[in-house]
């Protein structure tokens, strides 16, 4: 029986990074919070600046997005860092690139 691998509500790709398969049908997220996880796994491990990020996430909304577009992404990535810190997934940030996916073990502790 083939099973149904999970596709992003927004752009209808395929939600995967690695070996790592998110399925937001079954995690309870906003939608604008799977924007989020799609645009982040789309960038395969590359940093999203906030900017790029708030461009995905409201690529639908015909003013860009509202005025707080970009404290809104923060709060949208500190939800996501939630649903996925216990399944492997860590959201590394960076003052000047922004965020990234990367799984808990390709992570180095210095």
């Amino acid at each position: 029986m083939l099973q149904r691998l999970p596709t992003c509500v927004a752009c209808g790709q395929l939600i995967t990074s690695g070996h790592l398969v998110i399925d937001p049908f079954t995690i309870s997220m906003p939608r604008r919070v799977r924007r989020v996880l799609a645009a982040l796994l789309a960038a395969k491990g590359a940093f999203l600046t906030t900017e790029n990020l708030a461009d995905q996430v409201y690529w639908d909304d015909p003013d860009g997005g509202p005025e707080g577009a970009i404290e809104n992404i923060h709060s949208y990535v500190h939800k996501l860092r939630k649903i996925v810190s216990d399944r492997g997934v860590i959201i590394e940030s960076s003052r000047f690139e922004g965020y990234r996916l990367v799984r808990a073990h390709a992570v180095e502790v210095h």
